[in-house]
């Protein structure tokens, strides 16, 4: 789990708290709660109220969330699309926090050289959609896919 950037926990939008993965807090802990978005899907489904109080309960915890609706509709707030549109924006702002600086006592080496087939000037990110079953994380990956030019999952679970 170390190489994962982002984590997007799909969640049942009828059932907020019960479709949560609770190995999930443990594992990304030490990351913050800024590495992961959670996303309730089914939004069109679920209750407004509850989505309000939601809304302020992850408020308060500094936790970024998202209702959804990846069944195909017309696209709205609750669209899929704000999902990259959020990972990019947490992404822009690890990428500008300052690392850590060395201690005065450290060796100084050379940074290595990378074999000329594998330069690249792009950063690589990874995010890890995860979730119980039923909740969605196929269409939702489905989605993101269809949105980059990529075509569907070629092979589901």
């Amino acid at each position: 789990m170390k190489g994962v950037d982002i984590f997007i926990e799909v969640r049942d939008a009828r059932i907020p708290f019960s479709s949560s993965n609770h190995a999930l807090d443990s594992i990304i802990k030490d990351k913050g709660p800024a590495s992961r978005i959670i996303v309730f899907n089914k939004a069109d489904l679920a209750n407004h109220n509850m989505q309000t109080r939601l809304t302020q309960y992850f408020k308060l915890q500094n936790q970024p969330i998202l209702f959804t609706m990846a069944n195909g509709k017309v696209p709205d707030v609750r669209h899929p699309s704000n999902i990259t549109n959020m990972a990019l924006d947490i992404l822009k702002r690890k990428a500008q926090a300052t690392p850590p600086s060395l201690p005065s006592s450290s060796i100084s080496l050379p940074p290595p050289t990378p074999a000329k087939r594998y330069v690249t000037t792009q950063k690589v990110s990874t995010m890890m959609v995860v979730g119980v079953p039923n909740v969605g994380k196929s269409a939702i990956i489905n989605f993101i896919r269809l949105s980059s030019g990529k075509g569907k999952s070629a092979k589901s679970g």
